[in-house]
């Protein structure tokens, strides 16, 4: 399973953001464009191998991903960082609330 966390994402659009905009002679133009284009790159990126978003839930105490279209969980600690070696499929999930929030998410359509 692969994913990714709102963090590493920026710290990938960042770094290609700074090497666009640092040659001009690519012909992406403007910061803006530079911005919009290392999103996009990071975007396909994820697409074309399959890796998702690994999103933190405080309110819940943990991070959430769904892959396949099952659903996992990994604990948050309390510096609110996630425990990715206890990554699991949730079977038993706490309530409609918590799923609520997952599929405000991911767009899905996930019930108790």
């Amino acid at each position: 399973m692969s994913y990714i966390t709102e963090k590493q994402y920026k710290s990938l659009t960042d770094k290609i953001y700074t090497t666009l905009i640092s040659m001009p002679d690519m012909g992406i133009g403007e910061m803006g464009d530079c911005r919009d284009e290392s999103e996009r790159i990071v975007d396909e990126w994820m697409e074309n191998n399959e890796i998702t978003w690994l999103v933190p839930l405080p309110e819940f105490g943990c991070g959430v991903t769904v892959q396949g279209g099952v659903l996992f969980y990994c604990p948050m600690m309390l510096d609110e960082s996630l425990d990715l070696a206890c990554l699991a499929e949730v079977t038993e999930p706490q309530s409609q609330e918590f799923l609520d929030r997952v599929n405000s998410i991911f767009k899905t359509e996930y019930k108790l």
